[in-house]
Parts: C-alpha cells; structure tokens; sequence
C-alpha cells in the first residue's frame, strides 16, 4: 500500500477542517509528521504511522510537538523540529552526518534506516529560540 494522504495524516492528528501538516516525510512503513490541528499554530501535534502487515496505516504516537523530537519505529530513526534561523540543520545517524532542508515556515523531518541502538545526534541542530536569553537557573526568592 502507498503512503498516506495529507488527509489521512491530519485525521490521525486529530486536525479540524483548518489543520494543515507543517512537515512530513516517509519512509518504507513509517510516517513522521507535524500538524498544526487548527490552522494557527497554537496547538501543533507530532503524529507518528505505522503501516501494519494488514495495509492500513496506523497511529503509532501522538503528542504535543516539541520544536525538536526524536525517536525509532520499526527500524526507522527520525527527528523533527523547528529552526527558522537556518536553511538546513544537521543530524548525525552513526558515523554519517546528514544536511537535511528546513522548509518555509521553520520545519524540518529527518528519517533513515537505523536500530534503535545506533545513535541519533542532534547536537548541531541549531537552537530553535536564538534571541532567548541564557538560562540563569532556577528564580531566586528574596528573602
């Protein structure tokens, strides 16, 4: 069976009428993709598929999308996040560096074939928020 649609995609992210998927990409049975459920970037989700031995694609994770997140499914490593400050980020998987396009509006998806034990460095991913201040800790109380 092909790869899902968009709409596919945008139902199993639980995207209203407005959603739209920001980033995705796919590779053999896994689909990575960031969807903005509503339209305005207020509530943003990664959802992951997985396409069973049955051919029906399959929601394997779902969450709140972080601006940069990772994991492994079936043999697939992948990686998403958001850097507007560049036009391509860099990821490490094994002894490989790979340059990987960031899109528009700030999103990138990286995904190669990997086992869970090879390692997913994201060390040179570029900090998504490069105005923030530096971390000073936790508050301090007066007193």
């Amino acid at each position: 069976m092909g790869r899902p649609s968009d709409g596919d995609v945008l139902a199993r992210a639980g995207a209203g009428s407005a959603g739209r998927v920001l980033v995705r990409d796919d590779l053999g049975r896994v689909c990575v993709a960031v969807v903005d459920t509503n339209g305005d970037e207020a509530f943003v989700v990664a959802v992951v598929l997985h396409l069973d031995d049955d051919g029906v694609w399959r929601e394997s994770e779902w969450n709140s999308a972080a601006v940069l997140g990772r994991g492994w499914l079936d043999g697939v490593a992948y990686a998403y996040g958001r850097t507007a400050s560049a036009s391509t980020v860099r990821i490490g998987v094994g002894d490989a560096v790979r340059q990987v396009p960031v899109n528009g509006p700030g999103w990138w998806c990286f995904m190669a074939e990997a086992p869970q034990s090879e390692r997913l460095d994201l060390t040179a991913v570029p900090h998504p928020f490069p105005d923030a201040p530096p971390d000073q800790g936790p508050p301090r109380i007066a007193g």
